[in-house]
């Protein structure tokens, strides 16, 4: 924040626009107006630059994050389909990445992954985006052992598992414990055997599945192990827990698929690679990001400013329709908008006006208007300034000079 606001090109740009609000909103409702407009720009080119200096310093803390633990770090960029997660929407993609020895040991991938779906509520097909944080590690020792294994937290009632579990191809797992039951879901793959599966829960397992994050879940297929969480975190010590949970599950996979390996059973060698899934940034690129926002401030500072524009020509711009107004400089003590009608009638004023004034008998004569609209009008004309009365007879109605200029606008 601090660097922000000592960059001149934030001065020249924060300045203009509060120069422009005030100038605009002096224009409009005098000194108090244009002070008042000018704070309320500075107030949002204040919140404005906070979120651009906020969106560097999450910039910063992922850098620092992958420096401190020895991590690859990249941008955007894709995922392998190895699980159901990693396959589900119409788009997928990580939105930053972080590969190597991860907290815990476990050798992966850690990433802010994002699925997109299209929701049927609307006919337009809006984007839902689907938000998680995932690890993907490999344990291709465990491919002879299990084909699929999914831990996943539960969605509907325990009592619906029966009828449920006969449209499912996959088997339930289930395991007694109370608990681990309320949280989640077990299912092993078609093929799977249900006795290797119950042998991966051990009561040590078992116990730190019902005392730990409820939020957390994993999938296991082909040898990939993704353990992932709702949500892109956004500290260490949440993206630390992710990749520690990460490496207890697979070091649980991983020891029993060794212990119930054939005598002299050669593993599957490893063939994931995370570094090569991670998109490389350009060193510079943080900093063009910071000049892109910068050069971005003009335009947020001057939304506001257009709209209170676009306000201020709708009340006071001339579209030739009833409802519409008329921009003209209105004098201080003007209290209404000047409108079609108010042309009229004016108009009709200075047509009959042969020095001494009009009555109101004379606007609702031949050619004017009712006389119940000729007497409603005259007050709100005086109000406005448009008109005044000869104070000697209490009757005319002359146009003032305010009142010569909308007519004089209109002829031309």
């Amino acid at each position: 924040m601090r660097g922000l606001l000592r960059d001149w090109r934030t001065f020249v740009i924060a300045g203009l626009a509060i120069g422009a609000g005030a100038v605009i909103g002096g224009a409009i409702g005098g000194i108090g107006i244009g002070a008042a407009a000018a704070g309320v720009v500075l107030l949002y080119a204040w919140a404005v630059v906070w979120i651009i200096a906020d969106s560097k310093a999450g910039e910063d803390f992922f850098s620092h994050y992958a420096a401190e633990r020895s991590l690859a770090i990249g941008g955007h960029g894709g995922m392998p389909a190895a699980t159901n997660l990693l396959r589900a929407g119409l788009r997928r993609y990580m939105e930053r990445g972080f590969a190597g020895k991860l907290p815990g040991g476990a050798e992966g991938l850690l990433a802010l992954y994002t699925y997109e779906t299209e929701s049927t509520d609307t006919e337009s097909n809006t984007p839902e985006y689907h938000a998680f944080t995932v690890v993907l590690t490999e344990v291709a020792e465990a491919t002879p052992f299990i084909g699929e294994l999914a831990c996943q937290r539960r969605r509907g009632f325990r009592f619906f598992d029966s009828a449920e579990d006969k449209f499912r191809s996959r088997q339930r797992v289930e395991l007694e414990s109370e608990e681990v039951d309320k949280r989640y879901e077990i299912f092993i793959g078609e093929k799977d055997d249900m006795n290797r599966a119950r042998q991966l829960f051990s009561p040590t397992f078992v116990d730190w599945l019902s005392s730990g994050d409820e939020k957390l879940a994993f999938e296991l297929e082909g040898g990939m192990l993704a353990c992932y969480r709702p949500g892109h975190f956004g500290n260490a010590a949440e993206l630390d827990e992710i990749c520690e949970a990460a490496s207890r599950i697979r070091e649980t996979v991983s020891s029993e698929a060794l212990e119930s390996a054939d005598a002299g059973a050669t593993p599957p060698a490893p063939s994931y690679e995370p570094r090569s899934w991670l998109r490389a940034e350009d060193s510079k690129a943080p900093a063009k990001r910071t000049r892109a926002r910068l050069f971005a401030l003009p335009l947020l500072l001057f939304f506001p400013l257009a709209i209170w524009l676009g306000i201020y020509a709708s009340n006071y711009g001339d579209s030739g329709e009833s409802d519409q107004t008329i921009r003209v400089d209105r004098p201080k003590h003007a209290t209404k908008r000047v409108t079609v009608r108010d042309e009229k009638l004016l108009a009709l004023i200075a047509e009959k006006d042969d020095g001494s004034g009009v009555t109101i008998d004379d606007l609702s004569g031949e050619g004017g208007v009712s006389p119940s609209t000729a007497g409603e009008w005259w007050t709100e004309a005086l109000k406005l300034g448009l008109i005044e009365l000869d104070h000697e007879s209490g009757i005319s109605l002359s146009l003032t000079p305010f009142g010569e200029r909308i007519v004089e606008r209109k002829r031309s």
